[in-house]
């Protein structure tokens, strides 16, 4: 299925599209992929998929930007972003939703600081930011009841998965305040005030001036050719244990359904499940909760469990030889029917069409 990319700029209300990197999206990776994150999280249903495209109706589209935080790999890139604020001690991250109140967006009309909706901050958003050493969210949103864009995935879920996650390896959470207009606007202000207070030397300056092209030309990088920075998976870019611990996602096998075809190894994008001589080994961590795996799955043998608090690290496999063609094949040592076929003879009931393979 092709992938369709996007402009800058659309009417009506010259919305700010998404850029889109192709060769990311799932559906690129597998012809049969059934995910549609990027079509539910739409409020305008902008995002369009059937059998022959996957792509955005500009004329539907308000640049929201929901659609962002929705997909599992990071095909969508973001378009808006919070202002980061230093202040006295460590950054914050000032961040006022477009229908919060003329004043607060007024104060910030321009910056990167202004969003069209609060809820672009998902999770992958929460952890660059914190990766960043920015450990508070000062907010300002307008009213998610009666605003289209409510029924959509919520800034608050992401941060709590983000910040369990956190707590669960020792590491300092992220505080959120959020604010009505007018307090909003004094701790901006009183923030940027700080900021500019205390006189740099000229060494401190121009390393501003370095830090800020660097992450500028990085950025344009990443949009000018996608592979300068590949995508890694939000729960890699979080200290942590091997084994063991809460994971943001994770993908466990049925044994008793397996037939060790390793289909699941070969498609996962970040090498989440690998297969090894006598097991498939698991790395949590890189799970994106794409669902890719879960598609190629033709038994129903995979999940992915999201937030789980003990994934599996190894799942033991059985070697065997085939009777029908003499291939060697594997399967799960927790399956308890036994087989002597491999998954293609099981299927095909090994007749006389296939050639026999000998050792």
């Amino acid at each position: 299925m092709p992938v369709g990319s996007a402009s800058a700029w659309s009417e009506p209300g010259d919305a700010l599209l998404p850029e889109v990197i192709a060769a990311r999206c799932v559906h690129s990776l597998m012809e049969q992929a059934t995910c549609r994150a990027c079509v539910d999280a739409c409020p305008t249903r902008a995002w369009v998929i059937d059998d022959e495209r996957l792509g955005i109706d500009t004329g539907r589209c308000d640049g929201c930007g929901l659609c962002v935080p929705a997909c599992p790999e990071g095909a969508i890139l973001g378009q808006h972003a919070p202002t980061v604020v230093q202040g006295d001690g460590l950054p914050s991250a000032f961040a006022v939703c477009g229908r919060a109140g003329t004043e607060a967006v007024g104060a910030v009309e321009g910056s990167r600081g202004l969003l069209p909706c609060l809820h672009v901050l998902g999770v992958r958003a929460l952890v660059e930011l914190w990766s960043r050493g920015i450990r508070r969210l000062v907010l300002c949103a307008g009213d998610c009841g009666t605003c289209p864009r409510g029924g959509t995935a919520r800034l608050e879920h992401a941060l709590r998965r983000v910040n369990a996650l956190l707590l669960d390896r020792g590491e300092k959470p992220i505080e959120a305040d959020t604010l009505p207009p007018g307090r909003w606007l004094l701790a901006w202000r009183d923030a940027r005030a700080r900021q500019r207070a205390p006189a740099q030397d000229r060494r401190a300056f121009f390393r501003g001036i370095v830090a800020a092209a660097t992450e500028t030309a990085a950025s344009l990088a990443q949009r000018a050719d996608p592979r300068v920075a590949d995508f890694i998976p939000p729960g890699r870019m979080i200290p942590g244990t091997p084994t063991g611990g809460l994971r943001l996602h994770a993908p466990r096998i049925d044994g008793e359904r397996c037939t060790g075809c390793d289909a699941c190894a070969r498609l996962c994008p970040h090498g989440a499940i690998r297969s090894e001589a006598r097991s498939y080994l698991f790395d949590s961590d890189g799970c994106t909760g794409c669902g890719i795996c879960v598609d190629a799955c033709v038994t129903g043998a995979l999940s992915i469990r999201p937030q789980d608090p003990s994934p599996p690290t190894r799942l033991p496999l059985h070697e065997r030889r085939c009777r029908g063609c003499g291939a060697p094949f594997r399967t799960p040592e927790a399956r308890t029917e036994s087989t002597n076929l491999c998954p293609i003879c099981a299927t095909t009931g090994h007749r006389e069409r296939l050639y026999q393979v000998l050792a």
